[in-house]
């Protein structure tokens, strides 16, 4: 199974090509590797000229003809060809040779079995023109099995480095602030909010600068790190302020209707259960899953919308169990060691953490494992 982000390609490949030819290695060029590559040389052209020999010699009261010469012939080439081949294997590229190797072998079988079969035509008579054919597919039967025909599958991955930016989500994070409000009534700013503040200045441009060489991967964090992070893509532009704020604060709306095309989204918010201009909080994602088909599906969407939003809505309760979890406290070390495992395979040039810091979960031993992950993986963390 390819793996995400892969693609899978597949030929039609001769294994055969791919090993080497005999003879080839450098052992055969000193004794005694020499010596059995001369000796296998010598025995082939023997054997060759001793078959044309033999023909030539045979029954000579009609003399020796063109046919039995050309017979003779083809019996020594096909022999002498691959003592050839035996010769030039340490100078010529391997695949050539098992190329002429198996078309020279396959030509002179083939024009050997009509020659021979023209010799004894007396004999067998119109047999001859069934057999010399199908003695030849025997030949090229052969010699496929010979080259070991195979179907070779490979995956190509593109990998990326990346950046990672985590957040902390916790409640010292988001409900927390270090300034006194000066005007009655007006709430100062958050931690969170500084950081939205920052991740969006058009001054600063820091996810803009980031995204320009790596695409940008973020992450929440609270007691453990929520595993499903979002990518803001290499050159893509950056997330708007509400679009920070939805996400830091857990807004499931937009997850509700991730995937859906722009049709299936309109007919979505126009159902009851979306409750338009209300926020999507946990409460609301809880009743969005479990609600009734009726007040939930669209009539209109297509079969392809269907399927998407029943996959949505089968996640949010684990969404929002994890949600839930993530408030209940501040565990920076864990959540960290968390990323740096779960991103050591992507070339991370770099981990941001926002955070005020402070865990109350986690222990010293964490800290001290992080550290020396994120040194064996050599990734830098910027806090």
């Amino acid at each position: 199974m390819a793996q995400p982000g892969a693609t899978q390609e597949s030929v039609f490949i001769f294994r055969r090509l791919g090993e080497a030819f005999p003879f080839a290695s450098p052992e055969y060029a000193a004794f005694p590797g020499n010596a059995y590559w001369l000796g296998t040389i010598v025995a082939l052209v023997l054997v060759g000229l001793g078959l044309a020999a033999r023909t030539l010699l045979t029954d000579r009261e009609g003399g020796v003809s063109v046919f039995k010469w050309l017979l003779a012939g083809t019996q020594a080439a096909l022999f002498v060809l691959p003592a050839v081949c035996v010769g030039v294997s340490r100078q010529v590229d391997g695949e050539l040779l098992w190329w002429v190797l198996s078309a020279s072998t396959l030509i002179c079988g083939c024009l050997l079995t009509v020659l021979l079969y023209i010799k004894d035509a007396h004999t067998i008579g119109l047999w001859a023109i069934l057999l010399a054919p199908l003695r030849m597919c025997v030949y090229i039967a052969l010699l496929a099995c010979f080259l070991l025909p195979a179907i070779q599958t490979w995956e190509e991955t593109e990998k990326r480095s990346r950046v990672l930016i985590v957040i902390d989500v916790s409640p010292s994070i988001t409900g927390i602030s270090d300034e006194l409000s000066r005007v009655p009534g007006v709430k100062p700013k958050t931690r969170l909010a500084k950081v939205l503040d920052f991740l969006t200045d058009d001054e600063v441009k820091f996810i803009a600068r980031l995204t320009e060489k790596n695409p940008v991967f973020v992450y929440r964090f609270g007691t453990r790190l929520d595993e499903a992070g979002d990518e803001l893509g290499q050159g893509a532009a950056n997330w708007t302020r509400e679009e920070w704020d939805a996400w830091t604060s857990y807004d499931f709306k937009p997850y509700a209707i991730k995937g859906l095309s722009e049709t299936g989204q309109a007919e979505l918010k126009k159902m009851p259960a979306w409750k338009a201009g209300e926020p999507g909080n946990a409460d609301w994602a809880t009743q969005f899953a479990k609600g009734a088909e009726t007040e939930v599906i669209p009539p209109a969407l297509s079969e392809e919308d269907k399927a998407i939003l029943a996959s949505n809505r089968g996640k949010l309760e684990k969404r929002v169990d994890v949600a839930r979890s993530l408030v209940l406290g501040t565990n920076v070390p864990d959540s960290l060691l968390t990323a740096v495992n779960r991103e050591s395979s992507n070339m991370v040039q770099g981990i941001v953490v926002f955070s005020d810091g402070r865990s109350n979960l986690g222990s010293d031993s964490a800290m001290a494992d992080l550290r020396d992950r994120a040194t064996k993986e050599k990734v830098p963390i910027f806090t």
